[in-house]
């Protein structure tokens, strides 16, 4: 359980001494904030409209072979070969 507690604390402290030493995000890249947001959200819309035709085929194949998995179950049970007979 030391060993444990020692090597948890000496992460933490690695940890610590680097978030402490490394520099503020604003000051490696900057940034306008107030736009950045705003510039994202705006391709939003555009990126659901080019990749709907993906999604739908994506969703709508498996659901088509599994509707017809099921009707095609449905009428091999609602048929039956023979003299009307209970199929075995």
């Amino acid at each position: 359980m030391k060993k444990f507690l020692l090597s948890v604390a000496s992460f933490l402290g690695m940890s610590g001494v680097a978030l402490a030493a490394s520099p503020a995000p604003s000051s490696i890249i900057p940034v306008a904030s107030s736009t950045l947001l705003a510039d994202a959200v705006s391709y939003v819309p555009v990126l659901f409209t080019d990749l709907f035709p993906l999604i739908a085929l994506v969703v709508g194949v498996p659901v088509g072979f599994w509707i017809i998995t099921k009707a095609i179950g449905l009428v091999r049970r609602n048929t039956t070969s023979g003299g009307g007979g209970r199929r075995t």
